[in-house]
């Protein structure tokens, strides 16, 4: 039985774990697709996720661009690790913007000490 997801308004987003999903709402020009990007981050592999949260950084809206970059945090704390791609998107947002305030404000972060060192690595710190 397929789900119904509420892309306007981000109901139950957080428990999308199908990433073809994510790929037919981008290509709809969906709302919430920042907010579905964490989802995916903690049901689907590295892997998986990583190509679409690297999608998720260039989204148009403000809010849900932040969300992606919180989602690239949440990756590196899940998995001990990040792919290249997202790296090279993290160096590329520089200190001081949304890669240094949504990975490097995690507290689980700061308790973390290789998650510090590759967010400093990433964004040049």
């Amino acid at each position: 039985m397929s789900r119904t997801w509420d892309w306007e308004n981000g109901q139950s987003l957080l428990g999308l774990d199908d990433p073809e999903e994510w790929d037919a709402a981008l290509g709809r020009g969906e709302a919430g697709l920042g907010t579905a990007v964490i989802g995916l981050t903690f049901h689907c592999t590295l892997a998986e996720v990583s190509p679409r949260i690297v999608r998720a950084m260039r989204l148009p809206d403000a809010g849900q661009r932040g969300f992606a970059f919180t989602a690239a945090g949440h990756a590196a704390r899940l998995n001990g690790e990040l792919t290249p791609e997202l790296y090279a998107a993290l160096r590329a947002e520089g200190p001081g913007g949304f890669a240094e305030n949504a990975i490097g404000g995690h507290a689980h972060f700061r308790a973390v000490p290789e998650a510090s060192a590759m967010v400093q690595v990433a964004v040049g710190v």
